[in-house]
């Protein structure tokens, strides 16, 4: 299992700069997310309930600075 992994690995692309790939690992997260089903699984979805919370106390402690 492992080595599948690093097969994996070493074939993704890797990022150019933290910068570039931070919003589009965001937007790919954001897509797979909508498509999985995710919603129907009531532990995942307080799981992403949290890390949602989360990610909006981040933006909105930005919009303070």
């Amino acid at each position: 299992m492992s080595q599948i992994k690093e097969r994996i690995q070493s074939l993704s692309p890797q990022p150019k700069s933290e910068d570039e790939s931070l919003p589009n690992r965001l937007k790919v997260a954001y897509q797979q997310i909508r498509k999985s089903k995710v919603w129907q699984n009531p532990k995942k979805r307080k799981q992403l309930e949290k890390l949602l919370t989360q990610l909006e106390a981040l933006s909105k402690e930005e919009e303070k600075n």
